[in-house]
């Protein structure tokens, strides 16, 4: 998985384990994520557990994993173009799951 920012600066890299988690930053600007198995990735945005980022079928890449676009897929907002996703925490926040 890698969270990374506008400016391509890498947040986070690395394989999650079962009970993994990444807070990304509330100052990330714009921050997005590739991950190879979204549907593995827990997703929640001030403890309220987001949709699934992706089936699993295949990774995702450059999907928004800021507060507004998390707060976007718990209010239904279908994605935009990439997919719109999030990382707990802050902005958002990922763990691994078993």
């Amino acid at each position: 998985m890698r969270v990374y920012d506008a400016d391509n600066k890498t947040l986070y890299l690395g394989t999650m384990k079962a009970g993994d988690r990444f807070d990304v930053p509330r100052d990330a600007k714009d921050p997005m994520i590739n991950v190879g198995r979204p549907d593995k990735l827990t997703v929640t945005l001030n403890g309220s557990n987001v949709p699934p980022l992706g089936t699993g079928e295949r990774a995702i890449k450059d999907v928004r994993v800021g507060a507004p676009a998390i707060a976007a897929r718990l209010n239904g907002v279908p994605a935009a173009s990439g997919g719109d996703a999030a990382a707990e925490g802050a902005p958002g926040n990922a763990s691994g799951t078993p």
